[in-house]
């Protein structure tokens, strides 16, 4: 799989930009140039996490802060205004493997990789030509929605924003099979090691589904921990500290010793 172009429109910093990308891009440029906002919106459409935070987008994703609908000047006095604006990233995916194209078959189009420029026809003249590649297009819409008075947003296969009247959507399961990861403000090695979300430690165990048991192990090590039998750790006195201050208001024994619980 590779990423050969990404469109972006009213996201963060940028009100309008298409990049088409090589086999291996760098993005260099000064702080607040918009580099981070580029892979934030790569992952607004492709990634498989970014989707389950609710709202996927907040007010400041939205170029300047804009997202409700603009009065028209010229309209008559009580018209209705115009569409609110919508944060849309397309994303164009190329290399697709003999596995995504028998998935992704319905969706898969045709792309001249020189011109950028996509065929239409069911049969199209000379797909066997080497710049003429099996392709992808994903989109995310994102927009505010009056009625619910919240933000929404989702990843849908391109073709079906335009073919049909409920557009098909481009699932979790559907962005695991194209593997894109993004580690999020990834500045020191240490952090990649971390088990911060977003991380590439986390990211591996979550794919791995390693994450759940291992917290469940740690959990249960933690519970079987006495902290308060230990005055090294500091602990003990703070405890004690508390007991003694809740013996003023509950009239019973707190318990045998100071301890912590967890919930």
């Amino acid at each position: 799989m590779k990423i050969f172009s990404v469109g972006i429109e009213n996201f963060r910093g940028i009100q309008s930009a298409k990049l088409v990308l090589p086999d291996h891009a760098v993005l260099i440029g000064d702080n607040n140039t918009g580099k981070s906002s580029v892979f934030e919106a790569i992952d607004l459409a492709l990634g498989p996490d970014r989707l389950s935070r609710r709202p996927p987008v907040d007010e400041h994703d939205f170029y300047q802060g804009r997202y409700l609908p603009s009065p028209n000047p010229d309209a008559p006095e009580g018209a209705e205004p115009g569409p609110a604006p919508k944060i849309t990233v397309e994303v164009t995916i190329t290399n697709l493997s003999p596995e995504q194209e028998a998935r992704f078959g319905a969706n898969v189009e045709w792309l001249n990789t020189t011109t950028g420029d996509f065929y239409q026809e069911a049969n199209p003249a000379g797909v066997d030509a080497a710049e003429i590649k099996a392709a992808l297009r994903v989109t995310f819409v994102g927009q505010y929605d009056p009625d619910e008075d919240d933000f929404v947003g989702n990843s849908y296969f391109t073709r079906s924003l335009s073919e049909d009247e409920t557009p098909a959507s481009f699932s979790k399961k559907d962005k695991q099979h194209c593997g894109f990861l993004f580690l999020r403000s990834l500045r020191t090695g240490s952090r990649a090691l971390s088990l911060e979300h977003g991380s590439l430690l986390d990211i591996i165990l979550r794919l791995k589904e390693i994450r759940p048991q291992m917290w469940e192990g740690t959990i249960g090590t933690l519970a079987a921990f006495d902290v308060a039998s230990d005055p090294s750790i500091g602990i003990s006195g703070v405890l004690e500290s508390i007991d003694k201050s809740l013996k003023k208001y509950v009239p019973r024994e707190w318990g045998v010793k100071p301890h912590l619980t967890g919930c």
